[in-house]
């Protein structure tokens, strides 16, 4: 799988098998609003039509030295964008789409010259069509 942001690919899976995501983890939220009324005997629940979705996955990247690792962990986030179009090309050539995403979170951990970063991205809802 390739994970893009807008142009910035953040990992290509499909050029380096070593690069492909793992443990992907999708929750997708339903927006909802309870109404309560005086007296009522029931409340209401109401269908917002919004979807909120959040995925999470890591990456491993190993590096031809130590030097290397610890640069690419100290400085990864710099370049990542704050927010996007995200794309993920699977390996059957489609594509699905999350419009108007945010990276939250990027941590990463550092053994020898090998980094594993794990990211939580919130959007909207995936889309199997490019938005405009």
């Amino acid at each position: 799988m390739r994970i893009k942001i807008d142009d910035f690919t953040l990992c290509d899976g499909l050029s380096d098998a070593t690069q492909s995501p793992a443990s992907i983890a999708v929750d997708e939220e339903r927006l909802t609003q309870v109404v309560k009324g005086l007296r009522w005997k029931a409340s209401k629940v109401l269908d917002r039509q919004n979807k909120e979705t959040q995925i999470r996955f890591g990456i491993t990247r190993r590096f031809s030295s130590i030097g290397l690792a610890q640069k690419f962990i100290l400085t990864h986030g710099l370049y990542v964008p704050n927010n996007g179009l995200v794309e993920f090309r699977l390996f059957d050539g489609s594509s699905v789409y999350m419009q108007a995403s945010q990276v939250r979170t990027i941590n990463g951990t550092h053994t020898g010259t090998t980094t594993i970063h794990h990211y939580n991205i919130i959007g909207g809802a995936i889309q199997i069509q490019k938005p405009l």
